[in-house]
């Protein structure tokens, strides 16, 4: 699904890495491989990116317990990555 999306991008195809790439992602790697896949396929252009701490009310969802701070940033997506054409 990914190569398709890539194929033939929108002109507002945009990518949000959130909460659930940091939660759901082993701990020994930091981010779920769904979402390792999407920048492993895609060529991405960050747009706006926030930091902010973990708090009590994540802890409910898994969010893996060495984390401080949790990234949440937006991308364009530019099609594939030069690799993947």
């Amino acid at each position: 699904m990914l190569r398709e999306i890539a194929a033939t991008p929108e002109r507002c195809a945009y990518y949000f890495e959130g909460f659930n790439c940091y939660a759901l992602g082993p701990e020994r790697e930091g981010i779920a491989p769904t979402c390792r896949a999407v920048h492993e396929t895609l060529d991405l252009e960050k747009v706006s990116a926030r930091t902010v701490p973990v708090r009590e009310y994540h802890l409910p969802l898994h969010t893996p317990p060495s984390r401080s701070t949790i990234d949440f940033t937006l991308y364009r997506v530019n099609g594939p990555k030069r690799s993947q054409r």
